[in-house]
């Protein structure tokens, strides 16, 4: 059975374990009512997160991509793709591992931007490799992005209906696109690669649900302010710095018995890696 969602894969993978929610929640640093919503996809793991349940034995790759992570994946320093996804994630753009995903107003920000600056207002597919670029890209412009919400003539049963307008502050008219219309509210999820104005594509064919990238108001909680017929402002989250680990240094102490009737000792510190001499051989 394929699981398409990252919730469904971590549960999977919670369930391989045999751990309860709350044991994995404890393990991840989080409540078990925090647990429950990862599962449930109404909010995502975040890189803290997923790098404690990785060390449990989780599969974050698997839970980030639905792919399993091959033996040299295991190996710390050699995940390039988990750390671009985590990177994404960090910065509010969650691929599913499909094809396509879900951002949040942040990460729909930072989209617009790199479209703008980096692509000259292009249509843009949502690739894997655009995706890496991405990941690095600062943007130069720092006014806000908004989202206005814009009632439309109601339709004849009475219910109203309303368009997204997409721009930034202080932006030409030539400048600002429309998502929409919807009938009733709006909703807290919202297809921004087709149905929308917006120059991003996914990778599959136009009509397959399961490959669209979708706004997802709730992430940020902005699904409480649109509706409200209120705007919604919001910028790209800064590029995540990587802090490098640091090494303790002790003193070790070492002795060591060569050939017969030889015996090398004293004591070091050492700072790196070090061969030494017994006999004849370099060790």
């Amino acid at each position: 059975m394929v699981l398409h969602s990252i919730g469904d894969r971590l549960r999977s993978e919670r369930e391989r374990l045999k751990l309860s929610q709350a044991a994995l929640a404890e393990y991840g640093g989080v409540k078990p009512l925090t647990q429950h919503s990862y599962e449930k996809g109404s909010s995502y793991p975040n890189a803290d997160y997923l790098a404690k349940v990785n060390d449990l034995g989780i599969d974050a790759m698997y839970v980030i991509t639905g792919a399993r992570a091959k033996p040299s994946q295991a190996l710390p320093g050699a995940e390039p793709e988990m750390a671009v996804l985590v990177a994404l994630q960090n910065r509010g753009i969650f691929p599913d591992g499909e094809g396509g995903g879900r951002v949040s107003p942040a990460g729909l920000a930072l989209l617009l931007d790199y479209v703008r600056e980096v692509k000259d207002n292009r249509i843009t597919k949502l690739t894997k490799k655009e995706l890496q670029k991405v990941v690095s890209f600062a943007p130069k412009d720092s006014r806000e992005w908004v989202i206005q919400p814009v009632a439309l003539t109601p339709y004849p049963d009475g219910k109203a209906s309303h368009i997204l307008l997409v721009y930034r502050k202080r932006s030409p008219v030539s400048v600002v696109w429309k998502i929409g219309p919807f009938q009733g509210d709006v909703p807290s999820r919202i297809d921004i690669t087709t149905g929308s104005e917006l120059p991003l594509r996914s990778v599959g064919e136009e009509d397959d649900d399961e490959l669209r990238w979708q706004l997802d108001l709730s992430l940020d909680g902005a699904d409480s302010i649109l509706p409200q017929g209120l705007e919604l402002r919001f910028n790209p989250l800064p590029i995540a710095p990587v802090k490098a680990q640091k090494i303790k240094e002790r003193p070790v102490r070492i002795h060591i018995g060569g050939d017969v009737g030889q015996t090398v000792h004293g004591d070091q510190i050492n700072h790196a890696p070090v061969s030494f001499n017994v006999g004849k051989a370099r060790k």
